[in-house]
């Protein structure tokens, strides 16, 4: 429940047997954000609202930007995840056009191609050293 996101999982691995290893970044791509559950009265109300809870990728991201634990994570971790996308089901093929549409244009997005710049930089350089 809650733990469709594995970073903290992979935050463990890198400061556990990996700690002597450099890591230059941490890339994590999601599938697609989704609104933030509204419950409606009624079991299917509740039985949705629950789902998208336990579905969640988003809130480990937000633990890893907002807890103090792993401050010295959060320069070298980048985030991907497409807004709207969260509630196209595996089988959503149809929807290629709107997810590709979607993405393309979160690729265009000022804070998307910083981000992009920053993390192509670490994984080149390491530090960003030889700009």
């Amino acid at each position: 429940m809650k733990n469709n996101n594995p970073i903290l999982e992979v935050i463990k691995e890198v400061h556990g047997p990996l700690d002597n290893q450099p890591v230059r970044c941490l890339v994590s791509i999601g599938t697609g954000t989704t609104e933030r559950p509204i419950y409606r009265p009624g079991m299917a109300g509740l039985v949705k609202a629950l789902t998208r809870l336990a579905t969640d990728t988003e809130a480990k991201h937000e633990e890893v930007m907002k807890d103090v634990e792993y401050e010295n994570i959060r320069a070298k971790f980048f985030r991907f995840n497409v807004e709207g996308l969260g509630d196209v089901d595996l089988g959503g093929w149809q929807m290629l056009l709107d997810i590709t549409t979607k993405t393309k244009e979160f690729l265009k997005e000022y804070d998307t191609m910083e981000s992009l710049n920053k993390c192509t930089v670490l994984m080149v350089d390491g530090d960003g050293s030889n700009e």
